[in-house]
């Protein structure tokens, strides 16, 4: 795998750094390195582990040998356990799965320890090349602690001064929203007394009708009184008529 540089970007918190750092920087040649994810060397330890298999014999000269083992959950069979270190594989040529047309690439990106520093940011573009054509991948930032902190501390300033302004906006909205208010409250008055008024209409209605058929119940029942009294001890055909004996109830 071929190692590509990488342009490097320097985002100073400050612009008042001292002009000998930009000479220094400028001197100095520092590029970044790029290669294939592998197997790093392991720290140095004083630490010393079991190991995993253990041969011995006993009196009579027989041997045995113990080893490492865990017993299988699904089945419960015991089977013997080694912990291989981590397997690096070195090929002049990679098969890459594709998932969801993406091919995913791991690299190890190494920045000479004098472009790091607390009090800026580092930016870098990687750039891949196929077939010619340009490809900028997404961009690496390294922030130093110092920069971390005033760069939040000058989010955090922006954010409390554009909270700070009040827009013309609100005012309006304010203002519309007291006209709207006593619009919709006056609205909802009318409905009300609409709503009442249509009840009240309704039920004076309903009492004029009522009296009125009573007035003409009780003048047909008293009517209906004179014709039987009239009759009363009598054997007439005229008994049988509605006239003679219906009564309407009020």
């Amino acid at each position: 795998m071929k190692k590509r540089n990488i342009p490097v970007i320097l985002l100073l918190p400050l612009l008042s750094l001292s002009c000998s750092l930009s000479h220094k920087m400028e001197r100095s040649i520092s590029k970044v390195g790029l290669s294939q994810a592998g197997k790093r060397p392991a720290p140095d330890t004083t630490c010393y582990s079991v190991p995993e298999k253990i041969t011995w014999k006993d009196s009579s000269g027989v041997e045995h040998i113990v080893t490492m083992a865990e017993r299988d959950s699904v089945t419960g069979e015991e089977m013997t356990v080694l912990q291989l270190d981590e397997v690096t594989i070195v090929a002049r040529n990679r098969n890459i799965p594709e998932r969801a047309g993406k091919v995913n690439l791991d690299f190890v990106v190494t920045v000479p320890g004098r472009l790091i520093d607390d009090k800026w940011q580092v930016q870098l573009t990687p750039v891949a090349y196929k077939r010619g054509r340009r490809i900028e991948l997404e961009r690496i930032f390294l922030s130093g602690a110092d920069f971390v902190k005033r760069q939040k501390k000058g989010y955090a300033q922006y954010q409390a001064f554009i909270n700070s302004i009040i827009p013309d906006s609100a005012y309006l909205k304010e203002m519309f929203d007291m006209k709207g208010y006593r619009r919709a409250m006056a609205e909802l008055e009318e409905e009300f007394y609409q709503a009442w008024k249509h009840d009240y209409i309704a039920r004076e209605e309903w009492i004029d009708w009522t009296e009125r058929w009573n007035r003409r119940y009780q003048h047909f029942n008293a009517k209906m009184e004179r014709n039987r009294m009239a009759i009363a001890g009598h054997n007439t055909i005229l008994s049988v008529l509605p006239a003679y004996w219906l009564r309407r109830d009020l």
